[in-house]
């Protein structure tokens, strides 16, 4: 058994300075936590920023990236409500709202994953 605790590649939407947000999951790790999972995320350059930021209080810690698989609008626009908003890129909107339907929503949500 293990615990986990949460990580916002897009920042905590109630902590606007990333710097304290750091602080707030070191003390997390400190508590006793064994690895942290991130909170949904479209774009992985944001992945890639928090998990290098989340090493520089010498964190050792596995950063699991916290991916949702995008099968329809309805629901991916849900999933980003519950996680307090999510930016969605460009490229991707522009992807799916040319989609005629949710077969092909989740196939352009298969390929976005796979090549970013």
């Amino acid at each position: 058994m293990g615990i986990g605790v949460a990580g916002f590649p897009e920042g905590h939407p109630e902590t606007p300075n990333r710097l304290i947000e750091m602080d707030h999951l070191k003390a997390k790790m400190d508590a006793g936590a064994d690895y942290i999972c991130t909170q949904l995320f479209f774009d992985n350059r944001d992945f890639y920023d928090f998990a290098s930021g989340a090493r520089l209080p010498a964190s050792p810690f596995p950063i699991i990236a916290g991916i949702m698989p995008v099968t329809s609008l309805k629901g991916m626009q849900r999933m980003a409500e519950l996680a307090l908003g999510a930016r969605f890129p460009a490229r991707l909107i522009k992807s799916l709202v040319r989609a005629k339907d949710d077969e092909y929503i989740e196939r352009v949500g298969i390929h976005w994953r796979r090549n970013r």
